[in-house]
């Protein structure tokens, strides 16, 4: 590939800690380029390509300019990677957000290889509550393997397959200190910036004044809607295979014809916000993750073991 046509930094995850969030804020930035697609998985060899749910043909994607925006296409001929570059016009940080990368074996030797200047972001979250996170995703997506979150977690770690997509990786996708290390061994130190939710979620302005200064960008909030957040569907819809209707023509020839208004409140009315996490889901999983945790406070020299203690809002039932 072309080394102008090729993005200088890399938000790699983890899944469900807030990359779609900081993508948006950061494709608001005049100095800033997001591939259009914002996660492409280019890099991520070692992927189950039917996870990715398309629903429009490559080449037929690729031959309308500009192009559209997509939450997530799998990428995989250089030349169309490209493409998804060739509108930065001079950008001075040029960027894509694909989760996967993180939890990839293969990702961090190829971004390396091809990007070897690369700036890598990493965003990482409670790697409980990411996974119930993940599982409620799944539930409003009919794709998870269980209605009982304990369940559909033992379910999945007994999942044969352990790459990305063939699985749910609900405890895999949170180990992360074996997924930093990876990175670790392919970049320097300074061209790893790590996040913390609980810092972000606190200041989410401070912290992207330093993703700016660390991407080498003018350190202005000016243009960027910060208040505003990406990414998360909290409803989860009444009747099973909703969701599958709602990506058919069908549905998007009735959505075009219903006024924005009436549509809004029909979803509400089809819809529910999902139970939170219980205080002995979140116990449960504690075992599962208290070597990583500990692992990861070493690795960042910053103590995590907070993360291992259930918050005191949680209900016991």
């Amino acid at each position: 590939m072309k080394r102008n046509a090729l993005p200088n930094f890399f938000i790699v995850g983890a899944a469900k800690c807030g990359t779609t969030s900081f993508a948006e804020y950061l494709a608001q930035h005049p100095q800033v380029y997001m591939s259009p697609v914002k996660e492409p998985h280019y890099f991520t060899s070692d992927i189950e390509p039917s996870a990715i749910r398309e629903d429009v043909e490559l080449d037929q994607y690729f031959s309308v300019q500009p192009l559209a925006k997509r939450h997530a296409l799998l990428v995989q001929r250089p030349e169309q990677y490209c493409q998804l570059f060739a509108a930065a016009n001079g950008a001075r940080a040029i960027g894509e957000a694909s989760p996967s990368y993180l939890y990839s074996t293969h990702a961090p030797r190829r971004i390396a290889e091809e990007i070897g200047d690369a700036r890598i972001l990493v965003f990482l979250r409670n790697p409980i509550e990411r996974a119930y996170s993940h599982f409620q995703m799944d539930l409003i997506f009919d794709v998870a393997g269980a209605e009982d979150f304990l369940e559909a977690v033992q379910m999945d770690r007994q999942a044969p397959t352990k790459v990305w997509g063939a699985a749910h990786l609900y405890v895999e996708l949170g180990l992360y200190a074996t997924q930093l290390k990876r990175y670790l061994e392919c970049f320097p130190a300074d061209r790893l910036k790590v996040c913390i939710h609980d810092d972000y979620r606190q200041d989410v302005r401070g912290t992207l004044l330093e993703i700016l200064s660390f991407l080498g960008v003018e350190q202005t909030l000016a243009s960027i809607a910060v208040d505003v957040k990406h990414g998360e569907a909290w409803r989860r819809p009444i009747f099973s295979g909703m969701n599958r209707l709602s990506q058919t023509g069908m549905y998007r020839v009735l959505q075009r014809a219903v006024p924005q208004g009436l549509r809004t409140k029909t979803k509400t009315l089809l819809s529910r916000k999902p139970r939170g996490m219980r205080r002995h889901e979140f116990e449960a999983l504690v075992p599962l993750f208290r070597d990583d945790v500990r692992e990861l406070s070493s690795l960042l020299r910053r103590d995590l073991s907070h993360w291992l203690v259930p918050p005191p809002s949680l209900p016991t039932s």
